[in-house]
């Protein structure tokens, strides 16, 4: 899987994004916009006024108001350590790309897009000897989304391999949590700056000239890696114990309604002192159930989205709990070997917590059947090693006991 592919960005970015990969790494991305897509975009869409976000905002948090301001995410932001910086693979160079052909219509909106970042001091005119072109694709609710190409400079920057959160390991954080505070970032990337002397590397060409990037754009292939650590900075001494943060999704959970007000207050304001606006139409306040990350979490356990219908039943798995009584069950076949971990809650119900999964080598196909049910056991350890190394309970182990009995018998084991 190269890093230039959108198989790559998948797996670096959240599923929101998803869609938004497909459509710029589709060959027919210019074709897809539809009159609807660029009349949205074209239509000046009024800010929110100082009192309409006030009214939006739950008693308790209104006089935080200034962290929800739309117009300070529009500012330039300072220099700060945390700067995007892009370093060339030795004895390479980012290439120079042809501009792209574009409809009157889709020039409107690359006209518009300019203005509005050269507005905002978020691109400067170029002169540098290289050059990304743009894309356009629909947005999933209608308008136009535009960001450079840089799938070129990405194959020659030497990669930043700074760890994205683990989504097992954040819905593990939950398993305490009962309400639930949801943030999110405006245009998050565009609040690091490109590191001083490296704006030409980003520079794209377009219809109406040359420019460059002063603050990070999306496409770069170590832009989530930088914001990560931006957002693990700010907020690292509260990460695991009342928030988490993956890229621009911060979600904040307590026990009690008392405490989270609490909790929610010292997060924006840790968002606030770090120029991080939050958009206050995607927020959602003391919530018992909310979508993070795709998935349903609620304080009883975890569901798929309702929209994915393959899934759409009861909520699917519980929330992994390290003081809770475990259960492993395990199986194999010929050609593979499955797992579930599983859970005694307060009710006396066993609920699974995860599933698994792994198919058998060449070489483990051929082992004996009591053989395979012992790898089942291994991999299924290996797989929830954290887990069960995190608890102080024994876990039971659930398998194919008849099979495993002849390593009680045996005279020769290999």
């Amino acid at each position: 899987m190269g890093e230039g592919t959108p198989e790559y960005w998948k797996t670096v970015l959240p599923r929101q994004l998803h869609d938004f990969v497909d459509e710029c790494f589709s060959p027919l991305h210019l074709h897809r916009l539809s009159e609807e897509d660029i009349e949205k975009y074209l239509r000046i869409k009024p800010e929110l006024t100082t009192q309409e976000i006030i009214a939006k905002l739950p008693d308790w948090l209104k006089d935080m108001y200034v962290a929800f301001l739309p117009g300070e995410a529009n500012k330039l932001p300072p220099r700060r350590p945390w700067d995007h910086v892009i370093d060339i693979k030795p004895g390479h160079e980012p290439p120079y790309e042809k501009n792209r052909p574009l409809s009157p219509k889709e020039l409107l909106v690359v006209r518009k897009w300019l203005d509005d970042n050269l507005g905002k001091g978020f691109i400067r005119e170029s002169r540098s000897r290289s050059a990304a072109p743009l894309l356009l694709a629909s947005k999933p609710g209608g308008g136009v989304r535009i960001c450079q190409d840089y799938r070129g400079l990405n194959n020659v920057t030497i990669k930043n391999r700074y760890p994205l959160p683990l989504i097992r390991e954040t819905l593990d954080a939950l398993c305490d949590a009962k309400v639930y505070t949801k943030l999110d970032i405006i245009a998050a990337f565009n609040k690091l700056r490109i590191a001083e002397g490296h704006e030409w590397k980003t520079a794209f060409i377009t219809r109406f000239g040359l420019y460059e990037s002063l603050v990070m754009p999306f496409g770069l292939c170590n832009a989530p890696a930088s914001f990560q650590n931006y957002i693990n900075h700010t907020l690292h001494d509260l990460l695991d114990r009342i928030c988490t943060a993956y890229l621009d999704d911060v979600l904040i959970y307590s026990k009690n309604k008392k405490e989270h007000r609490e909790h929610v207050r010292t997060v924006v304001g840790r968002l606030l002192d770090a120029g991080l606006q939050i958009d206050i139409d995607k927020c959602e306040f003391e919530v018992t159930e909310t979508k993070y990350l795709g998935i349903i979490v609620t304080p009883t356990g975890i569901q798929m989205d309702l929209e994915k219908h393959a899934f759409s039943t009861a909520p699917i798995l519980a929330t992994y709990d390290y003081r809770r009584r475990t259960v492993l069950e395990t199986d194999a076949s010929d050609w593979a070997s499955s797992g579930v971990l599983s859970q005694y809650h307060d009710d006396g119900i066993l609920r699974p917590v995860a599933y698994f999964s792994s198919r058998h080598s060449a070489t483990e196909c051929n082992y004996e059947i009591y053989d395979k049910e012992l790898l089942a056991i291994i991999k299924a350890m290996e797989e929830w090693r954290p887990k069960l190394q995190g608890t102080d309970l024994l876990t039971e182990i659930l398998t194919d006991h008849k099979n495993l009995e002849y390593f009680t018998t045996t005279k020769v084991l290999s």
